[in-house]
C-alpha cells in the first residue's frame, strides 16, 4: 500500500512540476529536486540522474499560508527574505546546497528548508526538509 501511495505522489508531482508557482525550478526531469504546494501540503520530490524518482518529502502547511514574496519584513519586522539559496563544498569533492523559503499565516511564521547533497559528480545523493513554525509575538495572547 505504501507503494502505491508513494507512486501517486511521485505521479501528481510528475504533472505539476511546470504548473505550480511554488516549483523551485520550474521543470525537473533528472537529477534535480522539484517542490510542490498542494492545497495544504508541500510536497518535495527528488529525481536521481535517469530521472527517477527517489524520495518524495510532504510538509504540513497551513492552507493561508502565503509565501513571502521580496518583502523586507512582516508585521514588525520578524521575518526578512522570502528565499536564501547557498551552496557550500564538500571535502569529498561534493556540494551540500541549502534552499529556505518563509511563509506567513496570521498567527505564525513557516521556514522551510531544503538540503540537497551532491557527490563530486553533481548527482543527487540525498534530499532532507526540515520545518521550523514560530508564533507571531502578540498575536495569540
Amino acid at each position: 500500500m505504501r507503494t502505491i501511495v508513494f507512486g501517486l505522489i511521485v505521479a501528481v508531482a510528475g504533472m505539476l512540476a511546470i504548473s505550480t508557482s511554488d516549483a523551485a525550478t520550474g521543470t525537473c526531469q533528472a537529477n534535480c529536486v522539484a517542490v510542490e504546494r498542494i492545497g495544504d501540503k508541500l510536497l518535495t520530490v527528488w529525481y536521481d540522474a535517469k530521472g527517477v524518482a527517489q524520495d518524495a518529502i510532504t510538509v504540513d502547511l497551513p492552507r493561508d499560508a502565503r509565501r513571502l514574496s521580496g518583502e523586507k519584513g512582516v508585521g514588525s519586522g520578524y521575518v526578512s527574505p522570502e528565499t536564501l539559496n547557498e551552496q557550500q563544498s564538500t571535502q569529498d569533492g561534493g556540494t551540500v546546497d541549502v534552499s529556505q523559503t518563509t511563509y506567513q499565516t496570521t498567527t505564525h511564521i513557516v521556514v522551510v528548508i531544503t538540503t540537497t547533497y551532491r557527490n563530486a559528480n553533481g548527482n543527487i545523493i540525498d534530499v532532507q526538509v526540515t520545518v521550523l513554525r514560530f508564533e507571531i509575538p502578540g498575536v495569540l495572547d
